[in-house]
């Protein structure tokens, strides 16, 4: 007689409602589907489960041995309760084989390959330092810490003042809410970035401002679609706004590629290399070329200030 045997569902892990933390049990329910000659199995069957540390090979089992009489087979199903201590579920990989033989038989048991290997949900049942909080030393947290002596009111969080932990309302200067605050500090207390890294501000999940860091301390302004840009290594530039990602069809990006220049909004402006402090007020494809350092176009469209063109000036149109 062959059989086989198939996994019918995940491993289903039984445990004890506790209301205190307590050692937890090690115990987990195997549900899984026998065929014998390629039909479903029905009827009583030996089963034999044991744990191993490999997915094949001899001298690897770890623990004991559970061996169960007349396990009940209906339409190839069958569910048994499998309990082998908390010892063999040490962190390391387990695979579970299973022996079978008709119900009651003397005959050795048939070893269905392929072992099975164990979820790691079992190993979450293993807890043997719950009791003693490992990780934490004694009185790390004390009950004064913890105990502020009242309950919190509603908004109000639990914060550390410097010496315990306190209940403290969340509109303080410690934080910032969505209605505003009050007594706060320019220097002290701000919204942004600690290291050499952007702030972006977002709409409809678009980028709408971003805050980079540019050469010589200083802090390029980029407002506007998220295609707007200051070229790497530029100091003191600003795009206030404007740009689209697709106007009649097309991009509209406004750039920035000098020190402070400034593309006030419009699309599809640009201010080149070395055009420092170049100015671009608006309107649409306008151009303030390399070196035209000082020059302006105040708006229009097409507008081109041509290279070497220093404090050159175009009003619009």
């Amino acid at each position: 007689m062959k059989k086989s045997f198939i996994l019918f569902a995940a491993l289903t892990l039984w445990m004890p409602c506790l209301a205190h933390a307590a050692s937890l049990s090690a115990g987990f329910t195997y549900q899984g589907r026998l065929t014998d000659n390629g039909s479903p199995a029905n009827g009583a069957y030996d089963m034999r489960f044991t744990l191993h540390s490999a997915s094949s090979g001899a001298n690897t089992q770890v623990g004991g041995t559970i061996q169960i009489v007349s396990v009940i087979v209906t339409n190839g199903l069958f569910k048994e309760e499998l309990d082998f201590g908390a010892s063999p579920f040490d962190g390391e990989d387990r695979w579970l084989e299973i022996g079978v033989r008709p119900g009651g038989g003397t005959n050795s048991f048939t070893v269905l390959d392929p072992r099975q290997k164990l979820s790691p949900a079992p190993y979450a049942l293993f807890a043997p330092a719950a009791g003693t909080a490992k990780g934490v030393a004694a009185n790390a947290v004390s009950v004064t810490q913890l105990n502020t002596g009242a309950a919190p009111v509603n908004g109000q969080v639990l914060a550390y003042n410097g010496t315990a932990l306190v209940w403290t309302n969340a509109s303080s200067a410690a934080a910032w809410t969505l209605t505003g605050n009050a007594g706060t500090a320019p220097g002290a207390n701000f919204i942004g970035t600690l290291d050499n890294q952007p702030l972006e501000l977002r709409a409809n999940n678009q980028r709408g401002l971003r805050l980079e860091p540019g050469g010589g301390n200083s802090v390029n302004v980029i407002g506007g679609w998220i295609g707007n840009g200051v070229a790497p290594g530029v100091v003191g530039a600003t795009v206030a706004g404007g740009g689209a990602g697709s106007f009649q069809g097309f991009a509209s990006t406004n750039r920035v590629e000098a020190h402070f220049g400034t593309v006030s909004g419009g699309g599809l402006n640009t201010i080149q290399t070395y055009a420092t402090s170049a100015t671009i007020g608006g309107g649409e494809a306008n151009t303030i070329q390399t070196n035209s350092t000082y020059a302006t176009i105040g708006g229009g469209e097409a507008n081109t200030i041509q290279t070497n063109s220093t404090y050159a000036t175009i009003g619009g149109g």
